[in-house]
């Protein structure tokens, strides 16, 4: 009986838990869900976020993680919020100051789904003018819901990582497309939005062309056109995840 009972006790206050703590998650993102509806400048948005945690969190913090270029004068922010207990990951493509896209998700939650929680359009006649020029130029039929699954991936880009410098998942991917001559595949890396993608792309190429395998004409410009913007990309080297670094040296050449 006393078992039963204390049971029971753990399950109320477990039940209490998990209902405060979907509470306060609902809480703070409709908060976020507001302030990114309504504010269409990346420097207003981000002096509200650093204030935010004053507001209604003791403990808390706004980390502008990534400001990169991602083609034709568009950048893409990504800024990490801690709330308390709660995370979230703000993925916005802006030009200028004017912000055209905005997402948030759960940062990292591997109980959560790995989509965004919430997606707005500030400017779809400018995201598809973004979208026009990118596919003219690196030859892809990209969307938008690719751009924002693409833009708010959580993304590495190493061939080695972690205890034992282990061969990544991707690493391996793009290992097997090398050795199976697969240029279809590595292009469409190349085509991709993210940035680490590409990385992983443009790094087999270069291996090919180390075997001496002949890259076509029009791989070779994407790939100079990368290695030239050289945006900065997250990476791992051996247990330290998440660097932030520009890999592309002068020659330029990619980093492995």
């Amino acid at each position: 009986m006393k078992a039963t009972l204390r049971h029971c006790l753990l399950w109320i206050l477990l039940f209490n838990f998990f209902v405060g703590h979907a509470q306060k998650d609902r809480h703070y993102l409709g908060i976020l869900t507001t302030i990114l509806k309504k504010e269409n400048s990346a420097k207003h948005f981000i002096k509200q976020l650093d204030s935010l945690h004053t507001k209604f969190s003791r403990h808390g913090l706004a980390n502008t993680y990534i400001d990169r270029d991602v083609d034709f004068d568009v950048f893409h922010l990504r800024v990490n919020i801690f709330l308390d207990s709660e995370s979230y990951q703000i993925d916005l493509l802006k030009e200028n100051d004017s912000l055209l896209a905005k997402s948030i998700k759960n940062y990292p939650n591997i109980l959560i789904s790995n989509s965004p929680l919430f997606v707005t359009i500030a400017d779809s006649n400018k995201v598809l003018n973004f979208l026009r020029q990118r596919n003219t130029f690196y030859q892809s039929k990209k969307s938008i819901s690719d751009l924002i699954e693409e833009l708010t991936m959580s993304e590495e880009y190493a061939f080695k990582c972690g205890y034992g410098s282990k061969t990544t998942e991707k690493g391996a991917i793009v290992e097997a497309f090398v050795e199976n001559e697969n240029i279809d595949e590595l292009h469409k890396m190349l085509q991709s939005i993210n940035i680490e993608t590409q990385a992983f792309g443009v790094q087999g190429f270069k291996m090919l062309e180390v075997a001496h395998f002949y890259i076509p004409k029009y791989i070779r410009k994407t790939l100079s056109h990368i290695k030239k913007r050289n945006s900065i990309t997250i990476t791992c080297a051996g247990c330290f995840t998440g660097i932030l670094e520009r890999i592309y040296s002068a020659d330029p050449q990619s980093k492995q």
